[in-house]
């Protein structure tokens, strides 16, 4: 019910469907082959706002990552100080089990 004080909503165009199609499936095809072969750390910057077409927002978007790299690096060195992914025998495993 729409009353005349609220306008009627805009259905998305054909882009916006389109992308979020794609959107859904890369999330479900990530999530997939995370729980098969799970990573040590995963860095997932804040880019939801960010739509695919937005090439004027790059900056925005590269400071988020470093800003997300810089939020991960306690993490990332309590990995490195435990021998994790980056230890040659753990590489070595990695490449010669492909």
């Amino acid at each position: 019910m729409n009353t005349e004080s609220e306008p009627e909503p805009i259905p998305p165009g054909l882009l916006e469907v389109v992308t979020g199609a794609i959107n859904i499936m890369q999330d479900r095809i990530t999530r997939s082959r995370m729980a098969g072969d799970p990573s040590d750390l995963t860095l997932a910057p804040h880019l939801s706002h960010i739509g695919l077409l937005d090439y004027h927002r790059s900056d925005e978007a590269i400071r988020e990552g470093r800003a997300c790299v810089e939020r991960s690096l306690p993490a990332l060195d309590d990995l490195l100080r435990r021998g994790g992914a980056w230890s040659e025998e753990n590489s070595f495993k990695r490449f010669s089990d492909a």
